[in-house]
């Protein structure tokens, strides 16, 4: 009676005790839930167990990738450093193959050189034995997600859905060519201080401030006082020669 209606364990317990008790009454009755062969096949997955990833001590030693599900007739590959959050985003197209995901991941490491770790899910294109040769090939360390639980990959999920919203923004604004809608997407996030750093990510993986439109706008100060203290200077020699000139006079 209490299991007529396929509840969970905890209900059943919630139920029976409103009516009855007996001895071992909460072991009796997640044996009983447990043995049934309908309720165990549509019992939800249980959540995997995970640890935070730790803080990498530099940039660029441990970055999380991912794919963009298809839009703007194109499927995208992201990459993010973990240290930092600059991210990179590439268009492949449909061609979603080992030998694809490799060229892209080259044209990252000529930029930044191979990182130490590289995070992805535990989709079968990561995992193929392309790509353990490829991280072999320099040295990475290969680590997956745990099953079941995306957020353990949740740098790279949290910028597939900036960038897509980012992407999309721009074609409801009007933005047809899609290389320049992603330029502009790219240079917003690398370019915006991060929520969790409070730093730019190009500035935090470059170690320097980026020369923006808006730091443009701010006057130059030390070329400022350079120009007024070689004005001054010029001012002084020419007082200096009037001076002299009318010593001379005299």
């Amino acid at each position: 009676m209490l299991h007529r209606a396929h509840l969970g364990v905890v209900k059943m317990k919630q139920l029976a005790r409103l009516h009855w008790w007996w001895p071992k009454m909460d072991k009796d009755i997640a044996s009983m839930a447990n043995s049934r062969e309908t309720c165990a096949k549509s019992a939800k997955m249980p959540r995997e167990e995970f640890k935070p990833w730790p803080e990498p001590e530099h940039v660029w030693s441990r970055a999380h990738m991912d794919f963009a599900e298809p839009f703007w007739g194109s499927k995208w590959l992201v990459v993010v450093d973990a240290k930092s959050k600059f991210p990179f985003a590439t268009d492949t197209g449909d061609d979603t193959t080992a030998k694809s995901l490799c060229n892209v991941l080259e044209q990252v490491i000529d930029w930044l050189g191979p990182p130490e770790t590289l995070v992805s899910d535990n989709g079968p294109l990561f995992c193929s034995y392309e790509m353990k040769d490829f991280y072999k090939k320099y040295g990475i360390e290969h680590s997956t997600t745990a099953p079941y639980h995306p957020a353990s990959n949740g740098l790279a999920e949290r910028f597939v859905r900036l960038f897509k919203e980012g992407m999309m923004k721009e074609q409801q604004v009007g933005q047809r060519n899609k290389n320049v809608a992603l330029r502009n997407v790219l240079r917003t996030y690398r370019w915006t201080p991060h929520t969790s750093t409070g730093i730019p990510p190009a500035d935090m993986l470059l170690q320097r401030p980026i020369r923006t439109a808006l730091v443009r706008l701010k006057p130059n100060l030390s070329k400022t006082i350079l120009n007024k203290t070689k004005c001054i200077g010029i001012e002084r020699l020419f007082l200096c020669i009037n001076i002299r000139n009318v010593v001379l006079l005299l």
